[in-house]
């Protein structure tokens, strides 16, 4: 656990405190959370009840109905468990950096502990709420399987992260311990929090002062339990033509399961073990692994390492060359921002993934790649081309606001972990993806028929331009 552990502010321990808190915000799950399981073994180290605090932040950059009831399902989950295990669980609306910090003056604990971020905003709330705390905030580095100060810095590539990860993965990839409570919480002065079980999620989701009015996804439902059905469902009917069949949109062969990891309802080692025990081809297992292990990591890592992640600023450097060279050149079609969010575009495909991504949160991996490229070929610039692409995906996409999200737009729009390919208009040296090529490769008719169902059942229009 050690390589997990860090300490973001140098407060030290209030021996007199009268509990532990474990402010919940990235792992929103009872099972395999090894930031509540530090936060256990801290309170029964202590002697001490431990307490679970979340807040709901109106505030959340791109916050909308579909973020918060899908979250707010899953911490409706987490919160019945814990207390099931006689650990008191704190939700109130309010900023979680301000309401850590309140909180700590109603329970005089003795030290505070919190998973560890990744992207800008959660970085933020915790430098926020670390320099006001009195006691320790201990950050659990709780989402990856292979702990990021384990790769000994930052991974330049696919295959240098294969060739260490062999070794890592055998290392961390194990159940996660359960732990149990040793001294109940029910005694302590609990103050005042919402009754989560008694909440209707999808009420109070549109309730709240959302920065966009964005409505829920009628295709995902929240949760832990949801996210092992739909793991469960994968196994049992899509794992074994993954290798196959993971690039035909019209085949649900993926898992479906990035919005869930997104928001720490399932962890990416229960996915992976889960997968090693099924019965599927090795090679179906192999290409599900690595894009769960490699490439999702990959992308935790990169912004780990670059806190500019969510802008042109990581763009390669011989990437911002050859697209600089390519500047001027014309386009045959250039749309705005409002053109693509609202599927306007000349091109029915992308039209389609837009839709898609409107209708439901989501684009089949598989296209998300073409559905960035083509925001750059239409833009008038890539400062414009990678605002739009990281606008859209952040808020509309369930997955949004994440590591792999960000990551995946640097490699499209910024040449990252990418390398040079044969010189054309306005990519430059840029790889491109060309649509009537993807276009031959996939089941159009199915694809675009499960884009109209997925419309119809979010009140959308399911026409195609």
């Amino acid at each position: 656990m050690e390589q997990r552990v860090s300490l973001l502010n140098d407060r030290p321990v209030n021996p007199r405190g009268r509990c532990v808190i474990y402010w919940m915000e990235r792992a929103q799950r009872a099972r395999d959370n090894l930031a509540l399981i530090y936060a256990l073994e801290q309170a029964n180290a202590l002697r001490r009840p431990l307490v679970c605090y979340f807040g709901v932040e109106e505030s959340l950059p791109m916050g909308s109905p579909r973020v918060f009831a899908f979250m707010l399902a899953g911490v409706k989950e987490a919160a019945a468990e814990l207390e099931k295990q006689r650990i008191p669980f704190i939700a109130r609306i309010e900023s979680p950096a301000e309401g850590i910090v309140r909180l700590e003056m109603e329970l005089d604990p003795c030290l505070a502990v919190v998973e560890e971020a990744v992207v800008g905003h959660g970085r933020a709330l915790r430098q926020r709420a670390a320099a006001r705390l009195s006691v320790p905030l201990a950050a659990i580095d709780s989402e990856p399987v292979v702990p990021m100060r384990a790769w000994g810095g930052e991974i330049r590539s696919v295959a240098e992260m294969k060739r260490k990860a062999a070794s890592l993965w055998r290392r961390f990839l194990k159940e996660a311990p359960a732990g149990r409570v040793k001294v109940s919480g029910w005694r302590l002065r609990v103050p005042k929090r919402m009754e989560l079980a008694s909440t209707e999620v999808e009420s109070l989701a549109r309730s709240l002062r959302a920065a966009e009015n964005v409505p829920p996804s009628p295709l995902f439902a929240g949760g832990a339990r949801a996210a092992q059905a739909r793991l469960q469902d994968f196994l049992r009917k899509h794992l074994a033509d993954y290798a196959a069949a993971g690039e035909q949109p019209c085949l649900e062969a993926t898992s479906g399961l990035s919005p869930y990891l997104h928001f720490g309802q399932i962890w990416a080692g229960r996915i992976a073990l889960e997968v090693k025990k099924a019965k599927a081809p090795l090679a179906a297992k192999k290409a599900f692994l690595e894009r769960l292990l490699v490439e999702r990591e990959l992308g935790m890592n990169f912004c780990f390492h670059h806190a500019e992640h969510e802008g042109p600023a990581v763009t390669a450097e011989w990437a911002r060359e050859t697209l600089e060279a390519h500047r001027g050149d014309g386009r045959s079609f250039s749309y705005g921002r409002e053109q693509f969010e609202a599927a306007l575009t000349h091109d029915l495909l992308w039209n389609a993934m837009q839709r898609e991504l409107l209708s439901s949160g989501r684009i089949h991996p598989f296209l998300r790649p073409l559905w960035a490229k083509c925001i750059l070929e239409w833009s008038a610039s890539p400062e414009q081309a990678w605002e739009t692409a990281v606008y859209l995906n952040d808020k509309y996409a369930l997955d949004g606001r994440d590591a792999s999200g960000y990551f995946n737009i640097a490699r499209c729009l910024g040449g990252v972990h990418e390398r040079p390919a044969r010189e054309r208009a306005i990519f430059g040296r840029l790889p491109h993806a060309a649509t009537e090529r993807i276009k031959r490769k996939i089941d159009l008719p199915a694809y675009l028929a499960r884009v109209r169902k997925a419309c119809r059942l979010a009140g959308l229009p399911e026409e195609h331009r």
